[in-house]
């Protein structure tokens, strides 16, 4: 809000400046009679005047906080398998592998991650390759058999 001050400011340099100050600082000026409203010619001069400083930095959305990295396991995960979360904002993104930009622990918490998934995946793989490695001898073994006694 652009205002100019009166006579009755108490700082002598102010007496009769104009300047901007926010509305309700302005305002408070204004009720106390040190200031007085100057309205602007236009909207082109009312843009030039408030919005010449850019945004105020506290005016800003706390829930973002910047680039936010993670990692989700397969059991929590959607796809049942380890992901990579980005959350920049308000939009998330999922990355089946790290991207180059992700920070040195997310790179180690996946891996360790995919290798405890790959290890129980091939131990159950080859504890099941036993298994059947077994039942097909008991065949053979079992058609031998009934072959022998055939003769």
């Amino acid at each position: 809000m652009r205002i100019t001050y009166t006579e009755h400011v108490p700082d002598p340099k102010l007496r009769g400046t104009t300047t901007n100050l926010p509305a309700h600082i302005a305002q408070v000026l204004i009720a106390s009679g040190q200031a007085i409203t100057v309205p602007y010619k236009g909207y082109q001069e009312f843009l030039a005047a408030e919005h010449s400083t850019g945004s105020d930095p506290n005016n800003v959305d706390p829930n973002v906080v910047g680039t936010c990295w993670g990692v989700i396991d397969k059991d929590s995960s959607q796809f049942s398998i380890v992901r990579v979360i980005k959350r920049v904002g308000s939009e998330t993104t999922y990355f089946k592998a790290p991207p180059t930009d992700a920070p040195l622990s997310i790179h180690q918490q996946f891996h360790e991650l995919s290798r405890t998934e790959e290890g129980a995946a091939r131990t159950a793989i080859e504890a099941a390759k036993a298994a059947q490695r077994v039942q097909q001898s008991a065949e053979k073994l079992g058609t031998l058999a009934v072959i022998w006694k055939g003769k």
